[in-house]
């Protein structure tokens, strides 16, 4: 099933914006159908959804449905243990391991 974008209203994004996580989630959860305990789902471009849906409520849709890992990569500070995607939002660490990147000397 195939996402399209209707013409809306900027009063009517309340409506759109629950059916787009709602779409997204199941297409996430159509990919973790496909993967056994072994497997490692990775999606990227996490900050494209900045403004509309927040990744841990993505997460949190679709953990349930997780056989094996799944890793999202996104821009962010990670400072003293804690995790801030595009520096929005304070405290958000679900399971979060920094992949931090490295200096070259």
């Amino acid at each position: 099933m195939a996402y399209r974008a209707r013409p809306t209203r900027p009063g009517t994004l309340s409506t759109v914006i629950p059916q787009f996580q709602d779409h997204l989630g199941g297409r996430v959860r159509a990919e973790l159908a496909n993967c056994g305990d072994n497997d490692l789902l990775t999606l990227t471009g996490v900050a494209s959804l900045f403004g509309l849906i927040r990744a841990s409520g993505l997460i949190d849709d679709v953990s349930n449905s997780i056989p094996g890992r799944m890793m999202l990569t996104f821009p962010g500070v990670h400072q003293g243990g804690i995790y801030r995607l595009l520096d929005a939002r304070l405290g958000w660490n679900y399971l979060a391991v920094p992949i931090p990147p490295s200096e070259m000397t």
